[in-house]
């Protein structure tokens, strides 16, 4: 578990991580990526009640996916399972991860966004594993990097978490997914292993997040295009970029659709951006 900063909610991921229902042997790896006074406290304080609770120092150089990395190097686990601070496991998580991994290299787990989050956000973005693992670029499914686990040697077989990725971004999780898949590893849905997925709260979170999802959509193009990742067609995007626009006025004035168009809009506005960025051709 990368952490980083002032983390408010880690609490109550300790507490789920103490209540797992795993029959099996492990230990929770913490990688401190540059974690306030505050948030070490907390978790310092969960150390009696997680036997196998170590802090990991990954403070040397910034990123999540860094810290993943530096946490692998340090498990005695060979199976490794990821998730994020802010959101809370089920007590089947552990397990269910670690009986889907037996027929696979990697599995990735439901984000269950009804709970942490209310009515509204809801509407504004539905869980992307609601359907199972969605598919990037029309080229292969992907698993969530806050709900996942890989086997450690694959894990390093493929260099693990591409550090120039930046975590957060949304195409660190898919960039292991894939190169994991390209070697001819197997990635699978693990519908037992569910995490209570925390939503941004506010729209200005809301906004750069999705313009970061469509900045790395055109990096991630431009990485995996020679394998068959595919971009829209140009008129296709029109098309969509048409349409989006003719809905702008109807949904901007009813509030549970108008979170839901300005999502589409960032995340459409970040490939473009990203396109510029990474010099690739994409919309």
């Amino acid at each position: 578990m990368p952490v980083r900063g002032v983390q408010p909610d880690i609490g109550d991921q300790l507490e789920a991580l103490s209540r797992q229902q795993y029959a099996g042997r492990w230990e929770l790896l913490l990688a401190d990526n540059g974690c306030h006074t505050s948030t070490l406290e907390v978790v310092e304080s969960w150390k009696g009640v997680i036997p196998k609770l170590r802090i990991i120092d990954a403070r040397s150089r910034l990123g999540a996916n860094f810290a993943r990395n530096k946490a692998v190097d340090e498990a005695a686990g060979t199976l490794i399972a990821i998730c994020d601070s802010d959101d809370v496991v089920t007590p089947g998580w552990l397990d269910g991860l670690s009986r889907s991994a037996r027929s696979a290299e990697m599995v990735g787990g439901h984000l269950d966004v009804t709970v942490l989050n209310p009515p509204l956000l809801q509407a504004w973005r539905p869980s992307p594993t609601e359907h199972g693992l969605p598919l990037g670029l029309d080229f292969l499914p992907y698993v969530a990097g806050s709900n996942c686990a890989i086997w450690r040697d694959v894990y390093q077989a493929v260099g693990g978490c591409d550090e120039e990725l930046v975590g957060g971004g949304g195409g660190d999780d898919v960039d292991l997914s894939w190169r994991v898949q390209l070697v001819g590893g197997r990635v699978v849905f693990a519908p037992d292993a569910v995490v209570h997925y925390r939503l941004r709260s506010d729209m200005r979170s809301m906004v750069r997040q999705m313009t970061a999802y469509g900045m790395s959509a055109a990096l991630l193009y431009r990485k995996f295009r020679a394998y068959g990742a595919q971009r829209p067609r140009l008129t296709v995007a029109g098309k969509h970029w048409i349409r989006v626009v003719q809905r702008g006025p109807r949904e901007l004035g009813r509030p549970d659709t108008r979170g839901g168009w300005i999502r589409e809009v960032a995340y459409l506005l970040g490939r473009l951006h990203g396109a510029v960025r990474h010099r690739v051709l994409y919309w």
